[in-house]
């Protein structure tokens, strides 16, 4: 036990001396690539871009809605936990209170799914039980489920054209959020949180102040036929740790017409769980996969953004 210990500590410097070398490699690319200089941009786009050296062939980019399509339900999956097991006090009410949303939300044509790894069992919710998880796979941290495994477990009990929805569990909906997704019958829709401070109550959700989180998604709709034609170009991340939302609406976006929905997600403010200087296993997974995502030529927006709305006002003159 003594050997395969120091082998392990041993393995685990070596990736971080690596990470630190792939981080000034990347700095370099960077200024180069986006240098004023012509010469430096030759250099970056010659030297330093790396070639797309994935198996499959990127998928034709398709942008224009399915035809015809209209969802019948939607699959609100997540990864599901009894917030009474929990220890933290604030993430215990966090839980709760996006559970009392769901609820009390109107349901007709859902179905709730929650995924873990030990079964959770809570009221309307089918229970799915996960063959892996981020603590199993990598030997540490947290029972945070991977996102495809979900999705996964969501695409088996939907029709063709039901829609996938995902969200973080700490985040409580709108009463009217599934009739606006089956109204709005989107392909794709992710969703942009409303920060607000913890509430003493469920009606507290919904009367507080809040400022809208424009660099980040927590919940993510996807059309199943949608979802299985882009799965095997969506990358395997762990929810739970950074750049998961990135990769996914960077290659949902440039394959898709994505609608932007920041009404209907809420999120009471907490401290952040995770420092990027300091990532646990899955945490650097997840990076390495957005980091991958972006080399390949699978997004060409590397941050998350809102897109502004705009109109055309024409004058008869």
């Amino acid at each position: 036990m003594f050997f395969f210990s120091k082998i392990k500590e041993w393995l685990l410097r070596l990736n971080d001396y690596l990470d630190r070398e792939l981080k000034k490699t990347d700095k370099q690319a960077y200024l180069l690539r986006f240098s004023d200089s012509w010469w430096h941009r030759f250099i970056w786009r010659y030297f330093f871009k790396k070639k797309n050296t994935l198996s499959f062939s990127p998928i034709k980019i398709r942008k224009l809605p399915r035809v015809g399509s209209r969802a019948n339900q939607v699959i609100h999956v997540t990864n599901l936990v009894d917030p009474n097991k929990v220890k933290c006090l604030n993430l215990r009410s966090r839980f709760h209170l996006a559970l009392q949303s769901i609820e009390k939300s109107s349901r007709s044509n859902v179905c709730l799914l929650g995924c873990s790894g030990d079964s959770a069992k809570i009221k309307d919710w089918k229970a799915h039980k996960l063959s892996r998880t981020a603590a199993s796979s990598f030997g540490e941290g947290k029972e945070f489920a991977f996102l495809k495994d979900m999705f996964d477990a969501a695409a088996e009990v939907a029709g063709s054209d039901d829609l996938l929805f995902y969200s973080n569990l700490d985040c409580p909906i709108s009463p009217r959020l599934y009739e606006n997704l089956l109204s709005n019958n989107e392909d794709v829709t992710e969703f942009f949180r409303r920060d607000i401070d913890l509430p003493s109550s469920y009606s507290d959700i919904f009367n507080t102040p809040y400022s809208l989180y424009e660099i980040g998604i927590d919940g993510l709709s996807i059309r199943k036929s949608v979802y299985l034609e882009i799965r095997d170009k969506l990358p395997d991340c762990v929810i739970g740790e950074p750049h998961w939302d990135t990769a996914y609406s960077g290659i949902l976006n440039q394959h898709y017409e994505v609608y932007q929905n920041t009404s209907d997600l809420y999120h009471p403010k907490h401290d952040q769980q995770w420092d990027d200087s300091s990532l646990s296993l899955a945490g650097n997974h997840n990076k390495r996969l957005y980091r991958d995502s972006v080399n390949y030529g699978l997004m060409s927006d590397e941050l998350i953004s809102l897109k502004k709305q705009t109109a055309i006002i024409v004058l008869d003159s």
